[in-house]
């Protein structure tokens, strides 16, 4: 068959015999490639029938050798997102009915994709566009808890989906974002390990977020959505306290000294959780708190001590300095000491009707995106994310099992680890 000859294959019949060779099933373009035979990265080709993938470009290359052995007569070469027929690397210029295979190969975003994204979230619930399974062979649910996470910006997610990237980090985030929120994605799941393998290799969701978004945040240079939308900043006013000073002054006779902070995440700190037990039925119950009191801390006059060592403690009083896009709070419920991870099982009581923050320094009114929480013990326990779908207005509960549909009360109700507010 010559390559005049292959542009009349969008025939009826040529459109049937052709489409019920591919098994999408099998498809996985997602995960890294290389060929079955030789582990070769260069000039591959992907089977449509198997899946499997080979380097290709001679009469005695992999995927001939392959054709023969198995007879499957279409591929898909990666380097230009074409379609061939084998064994004679015939080009298909238009196969009816692939057009979701070319783009889950090489997706490429527009205006036009974002609003068929939308579409999709409204439509497919639980599993969709940006709540699709995670496939990972890495078995880390703090790592894929942050990635979900962080999918939830939007102007992150976006910029992302409407780029293309040099960096090698960027371009990591920005390929695998476009296969999670692809719309015309014909599996339930995506592997994040291609990303995660540039990651670092760290199970503390702190540490994992704050270089996140300090490396983005870098490589983004002059475009920088995060700098516009996440970056917060911090009032200080702090004082420096001898144990005679202390003793003599009182806090209206401190020196303060103010400063300003860039920050990405705003701490919290949850008191001890004691168990109490009830009259009657003498059962356990946890002690509870609630955000608001545990905001109070940025209320600009509350006076916050801590420990400055030689028998000195510092004063602070915080307040915040700005009203970006999203707020990210980070409660603080596990942390390391010097051996080990401790957890606070304390309740946090949140609120999922919007709330005020102008009286904290952010002049706006927020309202609860989505959470990081832990569930089970801080050893063995699994962090999971509860995030609400805005399209569908619906919320989610992602663990390394599954999605599912839950009730707004019960993601509330989590110990959660770390909170995204989005401005009203």
């Amino acid at each position: 068959m010559t390559e005049s000859e292959s542009n009349l294959i969008p025939d009826d019949v040529k459109h049937i015999k052709f489409n019920d060779l591919i098994h999408r099933e099998l498809l996985d373009f997602d995960r890294e490639l290389h060929c079955s035979i030789t582990s070769s990265k260069n000039n591959l080709f992907v089977c449509l029938s198997c899946g499997k993938a080979f380097s290709g470009g001679s009469d005695s290359s992999p995927i001939i050798q392959h054709f023969f052995d198995e007879m499957h007569p279409l591929a898909l070469r990666l380097h230009d997102n074409t379609m061939m027929t084998l064994p004679d690397y015939n080009k298909i210029l238009y196969l009816p009915g692939t057009e979701d295979i070319l783009f889950t190969s090489r997706p490429k975003y527009t205006a036009e994709t974002i609003q068929k994204m939308h579409e999709k979230m409204k439509n497919s619930i639980p599993i969709g566009p940006g709540s699709y399974e995670l496939n990972s062979l890495v078995k880390s649910s703090a790592r894929l808890s942050v990635i979900r996470f962080l999918s939830c910006i939007e102007p992150l997610r976006d910029f992302l989906l409407l780029n293309e990237f040099i960096s090698p980090f960027s371009a990591a985030f920005s390929e695998f974002f476009k296969h999670f929120f692809n719309p015309f994605n014909f599996k339930k799941s995506v592997s994040p390990d291609k990303l995660i393998h540039i990651l670092p290799d760290t199970d503390d969701p702190f540490l994992f977020i704050s270089i996140i978004l300090n490396t983005l945040s870098k490589e983004f240079g002059k475009k920088n959505v995060l700098e516009k939308s996440v970056r917060g900043s911090l009032y200080l006013k702090e004082a420096l306290l001898d144990s005679k000073t202390r003793n003599e002054n009182n806090d209206e006779e401190i020196e303060w000294v103010s400063s300003r902070k860039k920050i990405w995440l705003i701490p919290l700190e949850i008191n001890d959780s004691p168990l109490y037990r009830s009259g009657l039925e003498k059962e356990k119950i946890i002690a509870s708190t609630t955000l608001l009191e545990l905001l109070k801390r940025y209320d600009g006059e509350t006076i916050i001590d801590s420990p400055a060592g030689q028998g000195r403690v510092r004063k602070a009083m915080m307040m915040l300095g700005s009203a970006p896009k999203y707020l990210i709070l980070n409660t603080n419920r596990i942390k390391k000491n010097e051996f080990n991870w401790e957890k606070n099982n304390m309740h946090i009581i949140l609120q999922t009707h919007p709330l005020d923050f102008s009286k904290y320094g952010a002049d706006a009114k927020y309202s609860l995106l989505a959470m990081i929480s832990n569930d089970g013990p801080v050893e063995s326990g699994e962090y999971l994310v509860y995030f609400r779908n805005k399209d569908a207005n619906v919320w989610l509960k992602c663990t390394m099992d599954g999605v599912t549909e839950v009730l707004g009360d019960m993601a509330i109700l989590s110990q959660c680890c770390y909170i995204l507010f989005e401005k009203c």
